[in-house]
């Protein structure tokens, strides 16, 4: 039972390649430079993020460090006020004392 391709099956078989061919002139190759083109991108884009994830860990390091000399300089800045509240009392009492 087997069966032999004649002439007619070989033009059907030339005109399937053919289509074949074309299609993936027209289709597969475009979609290789796309896949390319988009890969390209996301790697962009992933540098992109790393520099803005870079930064932002800069940023909060920066922060925490301000955060760090406010607490300190509100600490600085009770110990002057009751510094001069004693003085205050201080003075106070000795012009009672006169």
């Amino acid at each position: 039972m087997s069966e032999r391709i004649t002439v007619g099956d070989r033009g059907r078989w030339d005109a399937w390649l053919k289509l074949a061919s074309v299609v993936c002139t027209v289709v597969v190759v475009p979609g290789i430079g796309w896949a390319f083109s988009v890969q390209h991108s996301l790697t962009s884009l992933q540098g992109q993020v790393a520099l803005l994830t870079a930064q932002v860990d800069a940023d909060r390091v920066g922060v925490s460090a301000l955060l760090v000399e406010l607490r300190e300089l509100r600490r600085e800045l009770a110990n002057m006020k009751t510094d001069l509240a004693q003085r205050i009392t201080r003075v106070e009492t000795q012009l009672e004392k006169r």
